[in-house]
Order: structure tokens, then C-alpha cells, then sequence
């Protein structure tokens, strides 16, 4: 929970930072990396490839903020919640559930929305958070 707690406080900033400056490169990704979650959502088996291309859509995103301190710790804590953000998107209805939020994420960001933006992204983020802990039965 607590690895959760502060990469959604992290992604706060990124989210914010993004939906201000809209790059057009980063868009270009994004909407590919939604289509590609999209499709691995509805996939029996796409939990593992599902969190990992979650991952690498909020690194990528991170970079764009051009903090080089705020790229390398989400980094490192994300990697350390990889695991739990696997248990978290194990079902398809989770997943499904999880690209529902990057979709409308994405779109906020279109809008320049950042208070849309982060609700949706620490939203995501809470969610898969609170699956995992029920997981492992700490919830």
C-alpha cells in the first residue's frame, strides 16, 4: 500500500505536467500504448504483458517531464510495485476496468483537463493498488 501511496503522489506531478504540455511525441505513445493495453485487457493470459506495458507508458510519460530526479525514483519504485501491479491486473475484468481509466486518462490529457488527468490516473493507480492488497489478503 505504501508503494502505491507514493508513486500515485508521484504520478500526481507527471500527470499535471503532461496534460500542461501535451507533447505531441507523447501522445503519439500513449495512444498506441492505450490500443496495445486495450488489446492485452481482453487477453486471458495478458496480465504480465499488461502490467509491463503499463509500466513502460508511465516511464516513458515521466521522461517527458524533463525532472530527471522524478523520472529515477518513479522508476525505481515502480519497479519494486511491478510484482504487486501484476496481482492487481490477474483478471480481465481488471484490466478491462484498468484501460477504461488510461483511455479516459489520455483523452484528459488531449483536453489539456489536469485535474481530469490526475483523478483518473491516481484512480488507476488506487485500484490496482487495492486489488493486490486483497490479494494477498492485507486489504
Amino acid at each position: 500500500r505504501e508503494i502505491f501511496e507514493i508513486r500515485a503522489g508521484l504520478f500526481d506531478i507527471v500527470a499535471r505536467q503532461v496534460a500542461a504540455t501535451r507533447p505531441p511525441e507523447l501522445m503519439a505513445v500513449l495512444h498506441a500504448g492505450v490500443a496495445r493495453l486495450e488489446d492485452l485487457a481482453a487477453q486471458a493470459d495478458g496480465g504480465d504483458a499488461y502490467a509491463e506495458t503499463a509500466y513502460r507508458l508511465m516511464i516513458i510519460a515521466a521522461r517527458f517531464c524533463g525532472n530527471l530526479r522524478l523520472q529515477r525514483m518513479l522508476s525505481a519504485l515502480s519497479l519494486q510495485a511491478l510484482r504487486y501491479s501484476k496481482l492487481g491486473l490477474a483478471t480481465v475484468d481488471r484490466r478491462r476496468r484498468s484501460a477504461g481509466l488510461w483511455r479516459r486518462a489520455v483523452q484528459a490529457i488531449e483536453r489539456g483537463d489536469e485535474a481530469e488527468a490526475v483523478a483518473l490516473t491516481l484512480q488507476r493507480i488506487q485500484e490496482s493498488g487495492d486489488e493486490a492488497a486483497r490479494q494477498l489478503g492485507v486489504a
